[in-house]
């Protein structure tokens, strides 16, 4: 069976680009027929082998809204037709999935091949948790929208189990809400992972996004460090957008990094003893997530401390599922502290590396045929 997973996107980000070049080299390490392809603006940066450039649409930076909108609504129809025309080259389409997009709901109620959608998130209390007119209508017209795509589909797939259980809710006012599901979680490959290990007495701590929205709980961290008389450093990486940023600048146990480079963030990490994860997942009505960033942490050999679950079972010792608490954050470092680095990494390979999870995934996608 031939699998065809693609997505579409004006700008795709650096790490979506990641996932489908590692997935792409998974598939030819496995031997599986499998294409992973980015649908996207001419002349967009990078790896060659998955993109496929609309040379009819240049990037979007710096135009304006109307340009951005007629370049998106473009794309959307040129993607769907490339899509036909590589229909007979496929087995199976396993397609990320858009939210209230129409073209996608014309598409697949006339595609005549098998399509999965790969869902990333609870789409409808996503869009409205940002309680402004526009998101509410835009959770609106996906409330509406979405069954009836689901409804075309021979199956779906999440990265989360709750977010598949989701998905398959949105269909009971359909006759499709029994339809086979698979979860596929975020992966990470492991080719030229290097382990440095430079930790000393001194507890130190790294938290990591690249934007801190709401959902990633840094407040709630803050909150508690006003109370915490611990030693210890945090380091702090990536964009900060709230009154946070008052009282992180004022603790000296802060040292606040901005936006790093990849390699950056790897040399702090080597000094660190545990990484953290978000907190506050509840404020978009979820409570699992399999975010890249505790994948990456775990490969450098970086013990997690986080407050939602993620696909590890109850007795994987280096994801510890917890409160945005100092002192327990520091109590499960200091557990951590005497375990190399290179175990941590190894134990976590079986559960994020690229290539055990869609080597999972590709054997119960061919019980579909």
């Amino acid at each position: 069976m031939k699998v065809l997973h693609s997505a579409a996107l004006l700008s795709p980000s650096p790490g979506m680009l990641n996932q489908m070049s590692w997935e792409q080299d998974a598939a030819e390490e496995l031997g599986i027929q499998w294409d992973s392809r980015m649908y996207c603006p001419n002349k967009t940066f990078g790896p060659l082998n998955i993109l496929i450039q609309d040379h009819t649409i240049s990037s979007s930076i710096n135009k304006s809204f109307p340009k951005k909108l007629f370049d998106w609504v473009s794309l959307r129809k040129n993607y769907y037709n490339w899509l036909h025309s590589v229909s007979d080259q496929y087995d199976l389409f396993l397609l990320r999935y858009y939210v209230h997009d129409l073209f996608q709901l014309n598409f697949v109620k006339r595609f005549k091949k098998p399509v999965l959608f790969v869902h990333h998130s609870k789409e409808v209390p996503e869009l409205g948790g940002e309680g402004s007119f526009t998101a509410k209508s835009r959770s609106f017209m996906e409330d509406k929208i979405g069954p009836f795509v689901l409804k075309n589909t021979v199956g779906l797939v999440g990265v989360t189990e709750e977010i598949v259980f989701y998905e398959l809710s949105r269909m009971k006012n359909t006759t499709s809400d029994k339809k086979p599901y698979f979860i596929y979680p975020n992966g990470i490959s492991y080719q030229g992972n290097k382990i440095i290990d430079k930790r000393i007495d001194h507890i130190q701590i790294l938290f990591v996004c690249s934007l801190f929205d709401p959902w990633h709980g840094l407040d709630l961290l803050v909150e508690d460090l006003k109370i915490n008389n611990d030693d210890f450093t945090i380091h702090v990486v990536g964009e900060v957008k709230s009154q946070d940023l008052i009282y992180l600048e004022s603790d000296h146990r802060v040292k606040l990094h901005g936006k790093l480079s990849n390699q950056q963030i790897n040399e702090i990490s080597y000094g660190c003893h545990v990484g953290l994860s978000s907190f506050a997942l509840f404020r978009k009505e979820m409570s699992e997530a399999c975010t890249l960033k505790v994948r990456e942490y775990l490969r450098l050999g970086l013990p997690v401390y986080a407050g939602h679950k993620d696909i590890f079972p109850d007795d994987f010792p280096f994801y510890h599922f917890g409160e945005p608490l100092l002192n327990k954050i520091i109590y499960f470092a200091r557990e951590m502290a005497i375990i190399p680095k290179q175990v941590v990494s190894e134990s976590a390979r079986q559960y994020i590396d690229k290539v055990e999870i869609l080597k999972s995934l590709y054997s119960h996608l061919t019980t579909l045929k």
